[in-house]
């Protein structure tokens, strides 16, 4: 399946070039965005039934998209941690334990450590990486860099949560193969988690008890939802908190917003 639209209400007047492309991958579905000189925003998502057919997806993007120099790439609905960054102090194998230990996994995961020296505190998310995807995207496109999709939704949901004081802000990815959930309040961020199912009851659940964790009401609770099933997930969420706002063009923002 491929779709193009419109981001900036241009229509293209002639021959453009393709100046970024946006990949990311949910364990099931490679999904694609690419903007040209004129603005003009491109997208496309392609199912891998085997994990073996994911390398031959993502060279099929490179021998369309092979003259595109910035390339950013993330994992959706990644296992993930977030702590202070005096905790890890540049140690690998610290991340790692701390990783381990917040997931109560028993594979062993490389890691990939984000620091966000925009918000407060400047904490990190230590993400577990997907080397089948990592090295299928780093193979094709040795020039791409790696984005947390976790990270750049709290840079986000810390903006938000600074114009909007005494508000616990939530911002969830919501899929069809999962979902990341992200919360920040007055500038600081406050939780990062994933599920891995796409049920509306299941980020809920999950929502409520980072909730409850924080002693936070559902009255000052706003929420911003995207992805595939972000309508979906709105009607189930409108039911307990009375701020909720869908992305325009839900389920491709998310690309979008690892352009930067």
């Amino acid at each position: 399946m491929e779709t193009g639209v419109t981001s900036t209400g241009a229509t293209s007047t002639g021959a453009t070039t393709t100046i970024q492309l946006l990949l990311r991958w949910d364990g099931k579905v490679v999904q694609w965005g690419s903007v040209n000189t004129e603005g003009v925003w491109m997208f496309g998502e392609r199912e891998v039934r085997q994990l073996s057919m994911l390398p031959e997806v993502v060279r099929f993007l490179h021998s369309r998209y092979k003259s595109v120099n910035d390339i950013r790439y993330t994992r959706r609905f990644a296992l993930n941690t977030m702590m202070p960054s005096v905790v890890i102090d540049e140690d690998v194998e610290m991340a790692k334990k701390w990783f381990t230990l917040h997931n109560s996994t028993s594979e062993t995961y490389k890691t990939r450590v984000t620091h966000l020296e925009a918000v407060e505190g400047e904490p990190v998310i230590i993400e577990g990486l997907d080397d089948e995807w990592d090295i299928s995207v780093t193979d094709a496109f040795p020039q791409a860099i790696a984005k947390s999709q976790s990270a750049v939704m709290m840079e986000l949901a810390v903006v938000r949560s600074r114009s909007l004081p005494g508000k616990w802000v939530v911002v969830v990815d919501a899929g069809n193969n999962g979902s990341d959930i992200i919360a920040a309040k007055d500038g600081a961020a406050c939780y990062t988690g994933t599920t891995s199912s796409s049920h509306p009851e299941s980020i809920l659940y999950n929502i409520v008890n980072a909730m409850h964790r924080d002693g936070v009401q559902p009255e000052d609770v706003f929420v911003k939802v995207s992805g595939e099933n972000g309508l979906g997930l709105k009607c189930e969420l409108v039911k307990f908190f009375t701020e909720v706002e869908v992305d325009e063009d839900s389920e491709w923002s998310g690309l979008k917003e690892i352009a930067s």
